[in-house]
Formats: structure tokens, sequence, C-alpha cells
């Protein structure tokens, strides 16, 4: 893969692909600016004992239109080291980690057994999650940790071991379209904690002790100018919507 990488033109300006197929195991691929990661034709598996991030970006201090498109990308967690980290904090061992990545993309991916979040990403701007299906992530299934003008559309989630979707100080955020099924029973199903996050049009189910959509109280999760429309929640032994804490000015629930 670096050799595919490498082949591709150096100092590039404009998006360039390398296209995958077949079986490929590694342990970290670590991809360019200005790059096409086509993925339709095969299926990634980390190597065991890896205990690293899968897929990440090369460039963490300035990122630049990166696509991740299709195909399987597996996490391999029952053979990896458990991360012990929070979600602020832990960057590290997920499928997929964006550090500072902007006018990107991730669609059409199934995203396996990841040994933390299914995808991370922190301090990404106008960067779209779409499509995707996440299966069995030990963590999140997304999670987001500043930046802003994120869209998180019409992906699917299921058993997750934490909450489907999680934002964190990442304002003007659209979650929406979303499907998930399944999630820790001590988790939300989804935690708006950002800024003017629209959260529409979602289906959250069997969360059987959490919460579907919860605004935390925490001082540094500010949900001013949001929005909660329109969203199917089903099977929840827990509160359907929570909004409660110390920045709600304007949020709005329909």
């Amino acid at each position: 893969i670096g050799q595919g990488f490498s082949g591709l033109t150096g100092g590039r300006t404009n998006k360039e692909t390398l296209k995958l197929r077949g079986g490929i195991n590694a342990s970290k691929i670590t991809v360019p600016n200005y790059t096409v990661l086509d993925t339709k034709e095969v299926v990634l598996l980390q190597l065991s004992g890896t205990n690293d991030v899968f897929v990440t970006n090369a460039d963490q201090a300035s990122g630049q239109q990166i696509e991740i498109r299709g195909g399987i990308i597996d996490g391999n967690k029952d053979n990896q080291t458990a991360s012990a980290g929070t979600i602020s904090g832990d960057p590290f061992r997920n499928a997929i980690s964006f550090e500072s990545v902007q006018d990107s993309l991730i669609e059409n991916v199934t995203i396996l057994n990841s040994n933390n979040h299914a995808v991370y990403l922190r301090n990404c701007v106008n960067l779209k999650v779409s499509k995707n299906t996440i299966k069995h992530s030990r963590k999140e299934g997304v999670t987001t940790r500043s930046g802003s003008t994120l869209f998180i559309i019409d992906n699917e989630f299921y058993n997750t071991g934490w909450s489907f979707i999680t934002t964190v100080m990442t304002p003007d955020t659209h979650i929406e379209g979303n499907i998930g099924d399944t999630t820790n029973p001590s988790t939300s199903a989804c935690s708006p904690n950002s800024l003017r996050n629209i959260v529409k049009c979602n289906t959250f189910k069997n969360a059987y002790t959490g919460v579907a959509i919860a605004q935390s109280n925490s001082p540094d999760f500010d949900a001013t100018g949001s929005v909660i429309e329109g969203n199917l929640i089903l099977n929840i032994s827990g509160d359907g919507i929570t909004a409660n804490g110390f920045a709600m000015s304007g949020l709005t629930i329909k």
C-alpha cells in the first residue's frame, strides 16, 4: 500500500486514486493529502497485536481532501489489546482516525470490530461520514472532538460498545438519517454535545437502560442553537430525549 501511495504524483494539489483489491492484512495505513483510497473491492484486516489506529491521515497538522470509499475495514478487536482511553482523550486504536483534516469523505465503508471507536475525528472541518455500516466497535460508532461543520449522514450502526454517535465541541454538525440498533446499556444512543448541532430524522433503538438522545450537563458541552427534530426512538428504557445543563439557550426539540 505504501508503494502505491509513493506512485502517485508528489506534491499534488488535486486528488489522485489508489485502488485496492482482494484481501489485505496490514498494521497501519497512513493516507497522504489529496488521495482517494478506493477500497470498494478489498477487505482490509488489521494484523493481530497492532494495538494502534488502523487507517489515518499522514499530515496531522493540515490534512486536505482525503477520501475513503467502499469495502470492508476490520479492526480485528479480539486480537488487539483494549484501550483504556476516554472519548475525548484517545485518538488511538480506532479503525479510522482523522486528525486536523478538512474537505474530506468517508463513504460506503463497512467498518467492523474496531478496537476503540470506529471513526474518530479530531479538529476536522467540512468532513462527511455517510452511508457507512458500523458494527461491533468496542466503543463509539462515530465520535468527534473539536473541529466544525461535520456531516454524519445515512449511516447504520449495530451493536456498538458505547454510543452510536457523540460530538464534543464540534459546532455546526449535522446528524441526519442514521439508523442505530443496540448499543451498550449504560450509554446514550446519541450525544450531540456541541453548538448548533442538527439531529434530524434518525432512528435509534434498543439502548435498554440508556438514553436515546442526550445533551450533557457538563459546562464543556454547549448545546446552544441545536435542533432535535423528527427522530424515531424505539425500545429505550431510559429517557427518549434529555436536555439539561449549562448552555441550552435556543435548543429546539420537536
